[in-house]
C-alpha cells in the first residue's frame, strides 16, 4: 500500500483537494494540508473547548461506572448491588460531564488518565468516582 499523490487524491475526492491550504470545521478544529499531505488538527477555540472537554470527562465517568459494574459482578456481589452500580453509570457520566465544563483539553485528558490509572491499580475492586489525584512527586 502507498500514499496517493496529490493528483490521485484530487481525482478520488472529486476535486476536494484541488487547492492547497487549510480547512476549518467551525470552532472545534481545523486541518491544514499541503497538496494532499495532512497535518495534525489544531483547535481554534483557544485553550478551552468545553464541549469536547466535557465529552472526554463524561467518558471517564462512563468508564468508571462500567468498570464498577464489572468489578461487582466479578466479585460476586448481590443482584441489588449490581443493579445499583448499573444505575450509577449515568450518574457517573453526568458528574464527569459537568466536571469538564470550563476545563482545557489537557485538563480533561488528565482527568481521563487519572480514572484509567485508578482502574488499573484497583486490582478488581470498585473505584470511587470522580478520582481525586494527589499529584506526583517531582
Amino acid at each position: 500500500m502507498r500514499e496517493l499523490s496529490a493528483v490521485e487524491l484530487d481525482a478520488v475526492s472529486g476535486g476536494f483537494f484541488s487547492s492547497c491550504g487549510s480547512l476549518s470545521f467551525g470552532c472545534s478544529s481545523s486541518f491544514s494540508y499541503s497538496c494532499g499531505s495532512w497535518s495534525r488538527p489544531s483547535y481554534s477555540c483557544g485553550s478551552s473547548y468545553s464541549g469536547l472537554s466535557s465529552l472526554i470527562t463524561g467518558s471517564a465517568g462512563l468508564l468508571a461506572g462500567t468498570y464498577n459494574v464489572l468489578a461487582d459482578i466479578a466479585n460476586g456481589a448481590s443482584l441489588s448491588t449490581v443493579i445499583s452500580a448499573i444505575n450509577n453509570i449515568s450518574a457517573d457520566y453526568k458528574i464527569g460531564y459537568a466536571a469538564g465544563q470550563g476545563m482545557t483539553l489537557a485538563q480533561a485528558n488528565t482527568y481521563l488518565n487519572n480514572t484509567i490509572s485508578a482502574i488499573q491499580s484497583a486490582q478488581g475492586s470498585t473505584i470511587a468516582f470522580p478520582v481525586i489525584s494527589t499529584g506526583g512527586l517531582g
